[in-house]
């Protein structure tokens, strides 16, 4: 590479100089008369590309870090801010290429080593994480997001106290950070420790009053603690959070608010998150209807059939078909805080089909013993999923030969494939279902289920059949603290939730012994 002619250099540290002082216009009109003189300038395409990233053009910054790095590969800020681009852009393995290679060429890059944390928290390779935060820590002592990303990293991997001593520290260094906060209400949560989770989400929205997130969880801890009208008021804000807000669905007509009244207009109810939550909620729509409105339910396609049973709708359409006109919307898991109404219809609130019940008990044949439905694992990409799923092996003790065991497992992963050869009074009919008007009609052939904290298990209740849940020890919000074996949402349903973090073995063996005396 030819050396900078000292003209170049005097426009170069003229361009810094704009950019330092926050003028980013003035500062890339230097930077691109620099390319077109000397195109390849590594510091130009750099800076060009930091400007880019400072404006949110990650792609564009992408492009140029990447030229850079090409212009001259031994510059590790330069690979870390590529890295940085890169994670912006969603290209997580790209990401955690660059900032390896970022502390290839300086190992002592403390940004550096927590971007590739952050990134490797990301992937959800939490050890690793771990140790690059804790790398990241040594070199920067005062490194205050570190430190909280540690307790975050803690916080997934159950390591609760730890989680919050990491943020503790963190506090020290930066008292008024809501997000310390938030996350140690978290990891407060981890404990089961609620009252003081509320309080730690409580002081994070003092310190930041948009803070979405804490806003959410704080109304998760209303709702156990029992104040359900602050809880679905709080619950509002889910659609500033950065997980939900996506979802958010954008029409002409006006949301629905409390202070309307509803009496001849006809009202869009949309589904909004999972298909649980669809079945637990759809309860709340028969109120609406009951204050004299015209109801329209869109639900995802596999609830579309299922959904005919439900009272008070005069249309059912499956989400992606044409919407007719209507007057206002909401959000179905919104209904609760506008109709001033915790819990909705009692339970059953849902119907099977008969004549497809019908048609299963023909499938099963003549009952030879108790046949009792069995779901044990849902989604397990996320962190919840992962921790409310248990091993098929782990039920191994059910198949002792006391009842005929009827899966109701659609899809089987593959951990589980070798030990479902090996249940002798198990047979999975999940693949056989199409949707849950289907699975609604073989619960109902069915004399008890045992599940997780899937779909099914809202179903059931849902149905008013007797459906007993296995819980994790730090359960989802809306089945209480963990303590509780009832719940108010379905008369038919009981809880098993772990007595200690982890021990499926203890929920088993306590499932098992029930069995035997029903």
């Amino acid at each position: 590479m030819p050396l900078p002619t000292p003209p170049l250099i005097a426009r170069l540290q003229e361009a810094m100089s704009f950019h330092s002082q926050g003028d980013l216009d003035a500062a890339a009109l230097i930077y691109e008369q620099i390319l077109k003189a000397t195109p390849g300038h590594f510091d130009s395409l750099h800076l060009l590309g930091v400007i880019a990233m400072q404006r949110g053009q990650t792609a564009e910054a992408a492009e140029l870090i990447g030229r850079a790095v090409q212009a001259d590969r031994k510059q590790s800020a330069a690979h870390n801010n590529l890295g940085l681009a890169l994670r912006a852009l969603h290209r997580q393995e790209e990401a955690l290429e660059a900032f390896t290679r970022a502390l290839t060429l300086k190992v002592d890059n403390a940004e550096a080593h927590y971007n590739r944390a952050l990134t490797l928290l990301d992937l959800q390779r939490l050890d690793q994480a771990l140790a690059g935060f804790r790398k990241a820590i040594s070199l920067k002592p005062d490194y205050v997001e570190a430190h909280i990303n540690l307790g975050v990293t803690l916080t997934h991997l159950d390591r609760n106290e730890e989680a919050i001593a990491a943020l503790e520290t963190a506090a020290t260094l930066t008292p008024q950070d809501a997000n310390i906060h938030h996350n140690r209400g978290h990891a407060l949560d981890g404990l089961r420790r609620y009252a003081d989770a509320r309080e730690a989400f409580a002081r994070a929205i003092v310190l930041d009053p948009a803070h979405a997130e804490s806003h959410v969880a704080l109304s998760e801890m209303l709702f156990i603690a029992g104040d359900y009208q602050s809880s679905w008021k709080e619950y509002e804000w889910r659609w500033k959070t950065g997980g939900l807000a996506p979802l958010q669905r954008g029409f002409p007509q006006r949301m629905l608010t409390p202070e309307d009244d509803v009496a001849g207009q006809t009202i869009l109810v949309h589904a909004e998150q999972g298909l649980g939550d669809t079945l637990m909620f759809c309860r709340t729509v028969p109120a609406l209807a009951a204050r004299g409105a015209k109801i329209i339910l869109e639900v995802q396609p596999p609830l579309k059939r299922l959904m005919t049973t439900l009272a008070g709708v005069d249309q059912i359409l499956a989400r992606g078909e044409d919407l007719p006109s209507f007057d206002r919307h909401v959000p179905l898991l919104s209904l609760p805080y506008i109709l001033g109404q915790h819990a909705g219809a009692a339970a059953p609130y849902l119907a099977a089909d008969p004549q497809l019940t019908e048609k299963w008990q023909k499938i099963l044949g003549e009952p030879r013993k108790r046949r009792v439905g069995l779901v044990w694992s849902g989604s397990a990409e996320s962190r919840t999923g992962r921790r409310r799923n248990i091993p098929l092996s782990a039920l191994k003790p059910l198949d002792d030969g006391s009842v005929e065991l009827i899966g109701l497992q659609p899809d089987i992963h593959d951990s589980d494939a070798d030990a479902l050869k090996t249940f002798q009074h198990l047979q999975n009919r999940g693949p056989d279902l199409g949707d849950f008007a289907d699975t609604a009609a073989l619960v109902a052939a069915l004399d008890l289920v045992i599940t997780v904290d899937t779909a099914i298990a809202h179903l059931v209740g849902a149905l008013g059949k007797p459906v007993w849940i296995l819980l994790p020890f730090v359960p989802n919000w809306r089945w209480l603290s963990g303590d509780e074996t009832k719940t108010h949402w379905y008369p038919t349903a009981t809880l098993f939730p772990q007595r200690a973090l982890h021990d499926w073995s203890g929920v088993v063996n306590n499932v098992a012994a029930a069995l035997k005396t029903v």
